[in-house]
């Protein structure tokens, strides 16, 4: 039996239309061309079905033409849903690769059992007469008419046949273009359109994923700007020129901390277009309150690696400490350090008398000292004072020293 008899035309014709669909999906120069579209709807809504039918209905004599038409439509529509539900239960998911494969496959296996089952049947095997239609079709255009008007009504049959195919065709392939804009949302730290940190202690810091999708139909410019109550906040450079193609999606996770406390503060989120710096293109806002929280000074002392502070000494020998000052106070602190030991003040330089921290900064210095005494359980105090008050320590730090000769 020769090839052509094994394998129908129509069949050949479906394969053909697969092998040449995943070609154009598959090569990315050709993928965005309108021919994509013209391959893949019968891909979707035809072939997959025609396949089936062709596998059930081998004979000649089960359907005509217009029942295997019309069940070609009916269960395409079925069979690829039904092969996206599945994917979507497999760790593939539904994508368009796992999609193009799998509706190939399906497409491909029932042709096989297509050719299968007509050879069995032989001349009693369906078969789409395509050599006859074309002569036919010929014989009607050039075999002169019994009048002129048959010749007349064919020919504008032919011309509307044929001016209805290119009108698809310009319809598939130049869809209506639809409303310009462009998305512009924020999301909270994890990725959801809840869960912002509204409710912040200050020194906390707002958390939220931008993101912007160009609908414009063509290349946009945008630049991002956030606002706290009409202040403008310092941006990255990198969120200044942010080009985006049509249908393209950019996020991106942006930290924000505010610099002062307050209540129902207005956090702007401004998009703009850059041939439009007039005023924002999109706004989006967040009412945050910043409460102050606890406010305290930290005073820490230690050895000179972090490590606990050598208590057993020797006459003579150096007492080495770190005194660290952490300032948790929400505003800008003087402070003074002193330095006792046995109940004596000891000197030291201007550098421990002038400390000035900002709000949420830490200071950390050594101090050497020799015991001019021995002794149990000595004190050696480290006195930190607040400029504001002088008069009475604001946080100590004992050590008890033994110092031996």
């Amino acid at each position: 039996m020769s090839l052509k008899k094994r394998l129908p035309t129509d069949l050949k014709l479906v394969l053909i239309l697969v092998l040449l669909t995943d070609l154009i999906v598959l090569i990315p120069p050709l993928s965005g061309t309108p021919i994509r579209t013209v391959l893949g709807l019968p891909m979707v809504l035809f072939l997959p079905g025609y396949a089936l039918i062709a596998a059930l209905f081998p004979g000649k004599d089960d359907l005509d033409g217009i029942e295997r038409i019309a069940l070609s439509f009916g269960l395409s529509i079925a069979v690829v849903p039904l092969i996206g539900l599945i994917l979507n239960y497999t760790p593939w998911g539904i994508r368009l690769l796992p999609i193009l494969v799998s509706i190939s496959l399906f497409t491909v296996s029932m042709c096989l059992v297509a050719v299968y089952r007509r050879d069995i049947l032989d001349a009693e095997a369906f078969d789409v007469p395509f050599e006859k239609m074309y002569l036919s079709v010929l014989d009607e255009l050039t075999t002169t008419p019994q009048s002129r008007l048959d010749r007349i009504l064919s020919i504008i049959l032919v011309i509307s046949i044929l001016a209805s195919v290119l009108t698809l065709v310009y319809v598939v392939v130049t869809p209506k273009q639809g409303e310009k804009f462009t998305e512009f949302y924020i999301l909270g730290p994890d990725g959801m359109a809840d869960g912002y940190n509204t409710q912040l202690v200050s020194g906390e810091q707002v958390d939220v994923v931008v993101g912007i999708v160009n609908h414009e139909y063509d290349l946009v410019n945008y630049s991002l700007e956030m606002r706290l109550d009409d202040q403008t906040m310092d941006m990255p450079d990198d969120l200044e020129h942010i080009s985006l193609s049509h249908n393209m999606t950019w996020e991106m996770p942006l930290s924000f901390v505010p610099s002062e406390a307050g209540t129902d503060m207005k956090l702007q989120y401004l998009l703009y277009r850059e041939d439009n710096k007039t005023g924002p293109y999109r706004d989006l806002h967040l009412w945050i309150n910043v409460s102050e929280g606890e406010t305290f000074t930290d005073l820490y002392v230690s050895g000179p690696d972090g490590s606990d502070l050598e208590s057993e000494l020797t006459l003579g020998d150096e007492l080495v400490a770190t005194i660290g000052i952490f300032n948790n106070e929400y505003e800008m602190t003087n402070y003074s350090l002193e330095l006792e030991f046995n109940g004596r003040g000891v000197p030291l330089s201007d550098n421990f008398h002038n400390i000035s921290l900002e709000h949420y900064s830490r200071w950390e210095r050594p101090i050497a000292f020799t015991p001019v005494s021995k002794g149990t359980d000595i004190e050696m105090e480290y006195i930190l004072y607040r400029e504001s008050n002088f008069t009475a320590p604001y946080r100590k730090q004992t050590v008890l020293l033994n110092v031996t000769e």
